[in-house]
Parts: structure tokens; sequence; C-alpha cells
């Protein structure tokens, strides 16, 4: 969940606040939808922790804590299979941005580092790939 942009002055404000409204009662909608169709509860918290944040103006530190240890309790001590897919995706998809990085980065230790966070990933990948399939 990425985070906002400050907004510098009160033009900007209240369009910043504006979209929140909008974004949260979209999420709100999720949720409802969501709850009806029977969606995983996981990913209902966490549209729940986005509304929050968006709600209450927080730069996405609550949002990360929730999704941090949603990862940490349901997906890798629990192995809830919707939340290691969702942790799948998100691996995934950080792994193509840094291969992408990676191979417009000249040689030096970026470049290294760089690597190393694809062979993390890699790892990473490979590991919630094994749980989803136990």
């Amino acid at each position: 969940m990425s985070e906002q942009k400050q907004p510098t002055n009160e033009s900007e404000v209240y369009k910043q606040y504006q979209q929140n409204v909008r974004l949260t009662e979209t999420l709100q909608e999720e949720i409802l939808q969501g709850s009806r169709r029977g969606e995983d509860p996981c990913s209902l918290l966490l549209k729940a922790a986005k509304a929050i944040r968006l709600m209450i103006g927080d730069n996405g530190l609550f949002c990360n804590e929730v999704s941090k240890g949603m990862r940490a309790v349901y997906g890798q001590a629990l192995g809830d299979a919707a939340m290691l897919e969702t942790e799948l995706q998100s691996a995934r998809q950080r792994l193509e941005k840094i291969r992408a990085a990676a191979e417009q980065t000249p040689e030096g230790e970026d470049r290294k580092r760089m690597f190393s966070a694809i062979h993390e990933h890699e790892n990473l990948i490979a590991s919630i790939e094994k749980k989803l399939q136990a």
C-alpha cells in the first residue's frame, strides 16, 4: 500500500480529502460485497485497514503494520492460502520491478545489491509456493 504525497495548500488538501472519501466509499462497498460473497476475511481486513488509513489521513504506517502482522501470523505461521497468495503476488511484483531496475543500472555496488535482492525474492517465492503446495 503506497504512501501518498502530502498536499501543500488548501486546495490540494481538499482535493486529497475528496479523493480519500471516494476511495473509502469504494472500499466500503468492496468489503460489503465481499462479505456477502464469502470473500476471504484476511483480504477484507486489509481493505478495512486501508479504509481506516484513508479516513484518518495516516501516511501508511497503520496499514503497513496490519499487513505485516497478517502476513506473519496468517500467512507464515498459520499457512492461510489466501494470505500466502497475496504475499506471493506482492513478492512477484517486487521481483519484476527489481529485475527491471537492475537491467538499467550500471555495474557497481547498487547493481550487486539489486541482484542480491533478486536472489532473496526468488527464495521467498519458492518458499511461499512450497507452503501453498503443502
